[in-house]
């Protein structure tokens, strides 16, 4: 977990760096995929302040069967779309949505889409993302 906390705070970093050019937090989205989604979605559960939406495709919670300790109530109607391949071979699906239903019974506006792909990214998804970016993520 150690590692995780040190990537949260180089995300930090990189958002304190936009918020210094004058972009405020509630225009910024954090987006992975794989392990770069696991540490959006970890980071922005957590973020101190509210974020324009939080981007997750083919990744899990690193804190596995719950939430990750000290959640920040900012981020509790931030929108988060999360996105996985249904014969993914490098992150079980399984392990998404558990991920998803957590968010779910805890009250987090959280969407789920599953593609018929492996640990990869298509263009149907693509096209999703920047739907909702434009329905959700407008500050």
């Amino acid at each position: 977990m150690s590692g995780v906390l040190a990537s949260e705070q180089l995300i930090h970093q990189l958002i304190a760096e936009q918020i210094e050019q004058g972009i405020p937090s509630s225009r910024i989205i954090l987006a992975g995929f794989s392990q770069g989604g696991v540490m959006s979605l970890f980071t922005g559960l957590r973020y101190p302040q509210s974020l324009a939406g939080i981007l997750a495709m083919s990744c899990y919670l690193p804190s596995a069967s719950s939430l990750p300790s000290e959640l920040s109530a900012a981020n509790k109607t931030t929108s988060i779309m999360q996105m996985h391949g249904t014969q993914d071979d490098v992150v079980p699906i399984s392990a998404g949505e558990d991920a998803h239903r957590l968010l779910i019974e805890a009250g987090y506006n959280s969407q789920w889409q599953a593609y018929p792909m492996a640990h990869s990214v298509c263009l149907e998804q693509i096209q999703a993302i920047s739907q909702w970016i434009q329905a959700n993520c407008r500050a």
